[in-house]
Formats: structure tokens, sequence, C-alpha cells
């Protein structure tokens, strides 16, 4: 409990000290398209129309760029709609305020996971945690996907897994990949049937009978095309960049055939793991299946790699005797961590000239987050392999599934 405690303040002071850095309300260009969608949904229009919402933006003075609008799911903007009803700074500021409320309970939920968690531990993971860079990253543009640990750590620890899946894919779509871990569970299909109903509840119902109807679908569609946006590290935005670059062996094939190569190699790769260890252990398994639907969904941005949160979660515990794969683990955060930084060296105003990924070197370092993913993934899938099976147990004469396991007494 008291690492627990340690941890959470750890994590808020962090995240609190940089933002005192760059700036409390500072850039938060994704909340101000949130905004204005939600204030032209309170006019009655339609937060999918891009000119409405410019519109909206421009007239309340706000800074950045509108880029597509709003591309989230329906659901997300209504309950949006009560922070579109205040001035923009003070949405802001309570924005960032239930941010970091949801930052603290994830991690909370998270860490408690973790048995046996000493404070000087503790300290170091919260402090962690709020220096991940998809973290605070997502605090400065104002992304939600903070808003989205708690229910991810909840199906995390079983906490009716299906119906928090449904209500963090409710905010952003690729959260829906984990349910890829209840699907292989027979012991599950309840959790499957909470999840569609949630879905159909949170998702369908909204798309097809709330406002804009068929704004929601346009803008799935438009997701399945090049992508090369810095900040976007999927397969998409890095075959994109890439196919600018000088030398690349894939550049006369169009972007969409090479990601669905590659989109397909890497989940079958997933599926096939995750089948042979029978979805099991189920954090092993939501964990494999978010993060690799983190790397895979088009146009994700560094600040939706937060869920890898959950990754670290599982793998941490696990990695005592395992040198190689610590140094992996540790790997993938500090390529994380260096992403922002290559960009503050390759971008001006956030943005690339498209003539500037003709160089290697900017094209391959576009795409670190990317790397970085990819290596925590690897970890969580290579732990999860080495789990054993509860069939396994019994043929090894061992009982229980927590630890310390427990040889099978004898008879006298």
């Amino acid at each position: 409990m008291a690492g627990g405690v340690v941890a959470v303040l750890a994590c808020a002071a962090a995240d609190l000290a940089l933002l005192a850095i760059r700036g409390p309300l500072g850039l938060l260009n994704d909340f101000n398209i949130y905004w204005s969608a939600a204030r032209v949904l309170a006019g009655g229009g339609n937060p999918y129309s891009w000119t409405a919402v410019s519109r909206a933006h421009s007239g309340a003075g706000l800074s950045g760029v509108m880029g597509a609008g709003y591309v989230y799911p329906p659901a997300f903007i209504e309950a949006f709609r009560p922070l579109g009803s205040l001035t923009p700074r003070a949405a802001a500021a309570a924005f960032i305020g239930l941010s970091l409320l949801a930052l603290a309970a994830g991690v909370a939920l998270l860490l408690g996971s973790m048995p046996r968690l000493s404070w000087p531990k503790a300290l170091v993971l919260g402090a962690l945690a709020g220096l991940f860079p998809p973290v605070v990253g997502a605090l400065w543009v104002g992304q939600a996907n903070l808003l989205l640990l708690p229910a991810l750590a909840l199906a995390y620890r079983g906490v009716a897994p299906g119906l928090w899946l449904m209500v963090a894919s409710a905010v952003k779509i690729y959260p829906g990949v984990g349910l890829v871990a209840l699907a292989g569970r027979r012991d599950r299909l309840r959790q499957v049937g909470q999840a569609a109903a949630a879905g159909v509840a949170l998702l369908v119902a909204p798309a097809i009978f709330g406002m804009g109807a068929g704004g929601f679908s346009r803008e799935l569609g438009g997701n399945l095309t090049a992508d090369a946006y810095p900040t976007n590290q999927s397969m998409t935005g890095f075959l994109t960049r890439m196919a600018l670059s000088q030398g690349w062996p894939l550049r006369g094939i169009p972007e969409v055939y090479s990601d669905g190569v590659a989109v397909a190699l890497l989940a079958v790769a997933a599926a096939c793991l995750l089948w042979a260890r029978r979805f099991q252990p189920w954090e092993g398994s939501l964990a494999v299946s978010l993060s690799v639907g983190v790397l895979l969904a088009p146009r994700n941005s560094l600040w939706n790699y937060a869920p890898l949160l959950l990754a670290f979660a599982f793998a941490v515990p696990r990695l005592k005797g395992r040198p190689w794969l610590s140094v992996a683990l540790a790997g993938g955060y500090l390529l994380t961590a260096l992403q922002p930084l290559v960009w503050s060296l390759t971008t001006e105003g956030g943005t690339v000239a498209v003539a500037e990924y003709s160089s290697s070197l900017v094209a391959w370092t576009s795409s670190l987050g990317l790397y970085g993913g990819l290596a925590i993934s690897l970890v969580c899938a290579r732990l999860v392999n080495a789990e054993r099976r509860p069939a396994d147990r019994v043929r090894a004469g061992l009982v229980g599934t927590g630890a310390p396991l427990r040889r099978r007494p004898t008879a006298p």
C-alpha cells in the first residue's frame, strides 16, 4: 500500500515538474480540437465537419494545427460536451487535472499488481512512468490517452475486462485489440458477451444514430492512407517516411500494400504465440495484444503508446535472472525517450519537409518510438512464452498458480 502511494506521488511530481518547465497550459493542440468539436456539438452542429470545427477553433482564438479535425468515436465527444461549455483555458485546466487523476489511478492499479513492492522501487517506477514520453507528451498536447489508463488497468487486473476494454475503445479505437486476449479463452466467454454489448452501446449505436451519422465511419476509412506526419509512430507512418528515403528497397510499392503485409505478419505472429500459450497468463496476453495493437493501428501517434505502461507492469516483476531482457526493456524505454529529442533536432514547428526524408538518417530516426515499442512488445512476448501453462504445472507436479509454487505432497 505504501509503495503504491509513493509511486503515484512520484509519477505526479515528475509530470508536474515537466509541465512547470514547459508551461502548465502549453501546446494543448489535440485538446483544442476536442474543445472545438464539443462546442460545435453543443450548438447542434456536426463535430465531424472540419469546416464547423475549424470555425469554432479560430473563433475562440485557439492556436495549433487542426489537421483532419475531430476523428475519434462519437461517445467520447458526447462525454466531453460539459467541458465545451467552459472557456478554453478553464476547460484545459480541468482536462489536465482529470488526466493527472486518471494517470495516478492507472499507475496505482498497475503497481498494485506487483507483489511485495518496496517503496524505493515504487519511487523509481512511479517516476519512470511519469517521465515516459508518451505519458508526459499526452499531457503537453492534451491527448486523451491518459484517460484510458484506469479502464485498461482494471482490465489488466481482471475486473470485468471486456467491459473496460470497450470503455477505453469508446475514446480511442485501438484498445479494442485487447479483446484478442479474451477471444481465445473459453473461460471468459461471458466477458466477450459483455464486451459485445458495451461495443454496441458505446460505438455502434452512437455512430449510426448519433450526431453526424456516418462521419465517424468516413474518418475510419481515411486512416488507411499514406502518413508522413512525424509524431505518428505507426507502421504506416514508418513505411510512408521510409518510402521517401533514397535507397529504401520498397520505394516503388504503395505504402498501403506494404503496411498490410507488415501488419498481417506481426498480427499472425502475436496470435500464434498467444494461441500456443493458451492465452495465459491473462496479464501477459493482454499486454502483448495491446502492445501489438499500439504498433499496428494506423496513424497512431507516440502519445498513443501510453498503454505500454501495462507491458512494463507485466515485464518488470519477471526480469529477475534475465539480464538480456532487462537490457531490451530499458532500450525500448530509451528509444521512445530519444524520439522527442530527435524531433527537436530535425523538425521545425513540429513538421518535417517531405524532401528532408530523402536523407536516410532523418528517415530512419523518425521512427525511434516504433522501434522502442517493438522492443517492449518482444520482451513481453518472450516472457509470456516463458510462463508455465497450467498443464505444464500439473505434469511437473506443481500446484497453485501463484508464487512460490508448491510440490504436490506424496503419499506416505
